[in-house]
């Protein structure tokens, strides 16, 4: 049990705000950010903007909020219309 809570522990080596590289490089979408990532979301972990982003597909909380409260609006923003075109076209 102790281990697990370390090994959970471990994933703050890889905020995207701490270089890991040698020359300063930072580790958002890097190979070992994204399989850490996916090991995260099968332990159930899910980020604040995809929490928000359910809760806006739910109808729960508005677009404007929705993209008001999110870490990344940009990001959020730009999912949303490109999720409104796809219902659009069907994609």
């Amino acid at each position: 049990m102790r281990k697990n809570v370390m090994e959970k522990w471990h994933r703050l080596k890889y905020q995207p705000v701490l270089p890991l590289g040698e020359n300063g490089e930072m580790v958002t979408g890097s190979a070992e950010h994204i399989a850490l990532s996916r090991r995260a979301a099968a332990e159930g972990m899910v980020s604040m903007d995809t929490s928000i982003y359910e809760l806006y597909e739910k109808g729960i909380i508005t677009e404007h909020n929705a993209i008001k409260f999110a870490s990344n609006a940009d990001l959020l923003k730009k999912k949303i219309e490109h999720n409104k075109l796809c219902f659009l076209s069907h994609c």
